[in-house]
């Protein structure tokens, strides 16, 4: 059952190898998918390759695509600044 909540997950960072919290996070993101309308997994620091990142860990932990990547640095800036095409 979907809700009308966005669930925000937050991770100071991350990386291709990352495990404990940060696999918690993944894996707590994928199991609450069906009770929120959308889910973000927010980070907090600057890192140039999160696009990459962000690409290598959707498919070895199988994020959905559903589950969005958004890095705080990103947002304000208001414009991609990782030049990352999710999912691909």
């Amino acid at each position: 059952m979907t809700n009308n909540r966005n669930l925000f997950y937050l991770a100071n960072s991350f990386s291709e190898d990352s495990g404990g919290r940060t696999q918690a996070t993944f894996t707590r993101a994928k199991i609450l998918l069906d009770a929120s309308e959308k889910s973000f997994i927010l980070t907090f620091n600057f890192k140039r390759d999160y696009g990459e990142i962000y690409n290598v860990v959707r498919k070895k932990r199988n994020i959905p695509l559903s589950i969005t990547f958004l890095n705080m640095f990103e947002f304000f800036a208001g414009e991609e600044l990782y030049n990352r095409v999710e999912g691909k």
